[in-house]
């Protein structure tokens, strides 16, 4: 058919879109379907443009942007020198100790110069036990006298380890001397100068007392001595 007259069919029937399946060579295109696809293309581009991100106007920059940068150089801190270590403060003691031996193997030590009194008590002390213990024997006293610091040279140690160890020397080397093989101590003022560990090694026994002052004073301290000096003969 014609292409002219089966369009005139065609539009007679009300039928306005119509693809034909098969085109002939050199056969006119519909005109409704170039109108339809040329519409097509417009809604098209019109989507694909609206979907696109609008690209927003670039905003001013800031003061603080525009402002010129400035660096600043932090000087290095500077290293703290160390504070100077102060001398260590040695606080020498003072003490003079009585050393009163005897042939009975007892070594009394008293705190200070003893006064008569404290003398005759001492020798009372010594006499009751040799008639305790040694069948009366005269005791034999003999007084010596230990005094720190020994002498002011700086040369010398210091300290309170120093008049410890210088101390319980001494009193080490008299009891060699003298076999002696117990020590009364009077007191409290000179126990912190005393090496007890190294001379109970050495074989002394360390019998602990009230100080002389007290014992003129007190029979229940005086009676705590005299049993410990029992325990002590007895062992």
């Amino acid at each position: 058919m014609h292409e002219q007259r089966r369009q005139a069919y065609l539009q007679a029937m009300g039928i306005n879109h119509y693809v034909p399946r098969f085109v002939l060579p050199n056969a006119l295109a519909s005109p409704r379907c170039e109108t339809f696809v040329a519409d097509m293309s417009a809604m098209v581009v019109e989507s694909v443009a609206a979907q696109e991100p609008q690209t927003a106007p670039p905003s001013p920059a800031s003061p603080a942007a525009r402002a010129p940068k400035i660096e600043v150089e932090f000087a290095a801190k500077k290293p703290v020198p160390p504070r100077p270590v102060k001398d260590e403060v040695i606080t020498e003691p003072r003490f003079t100790a009585e050393l009163v031996l005897s042939d009975l193997g007892i070594l009394f030590i008293a705190s200070g110069n003893l006064s008569g009194a404290q003398k005759r008590l001492v020798a009372n002390i010594a006499q009751a036990y040799s008639t305790f213990a040694l069948e009366g024997r005269d005791p034999a006293l003999q007084a010596g006298r230990f005094q720190w610091p020994v002498s002011q040279g700086r040369s010398l140690p210091r300290g309170e380890a120093a008049a410890k160890d210088a101390l319980s020397a001494n009193v080490l080397a008299r009891s060699e001397r003298q076999k002696l093989n117990k020590i009364v101590i009077f007191g409290d003022t000179l126990q912190p100068y005393l090496d007890e560990a190294m001379l109970t090694t050495e074989g002394l026994k360390i019998i602990k007392s009230a100080s002389l002052e007290e014992l003129m004073s007190d029979g229940n301290a005086k009676a705590a001595l005299w049993q410990a000096l029992r325990t002590a003969a007895q062992s």
